[in-house]
């Protein structure tokens, strides 16, 4: 029984197929997805990890979606010249 098991083992060892491209954009594609889905608390667990290993006064509160940085497009008059 035991060289049966054995020889299954071994023989799942030695297969030498490895993970496709179909398969790591689907394992890419699900993480990325979930760190979309949980991405308010990945960002509080990071800043209270940060917080604890700085001190919470060296540490820049990011709460909502408003911390990244805005960027102001001046759409004008279009007072150029052709």
């Amino acid at each position: 029984m035991w060289l049966l098991i054995k020889n299954k083992v071994r023989a799942l060892w030695n297969k030498n197929e490895g993970l496709g491209t179909v398969e790591m954009v689907i394992i890419l594609a699900v993480l990325v997805g979930l760190a979309l889905l949980f991405r308010h608390y990945l960002i509080d667990l990071a800043q209270k990890f940060f917080e604890g290993v700085f001190g919470s006064d060296r540490v820049k509160d990011i709460h909502g979606d408003n911390f990244l940085p805005q960027i102001n497009i001046d759409t004008g008059s279009g007072g150029g010249t052709n």
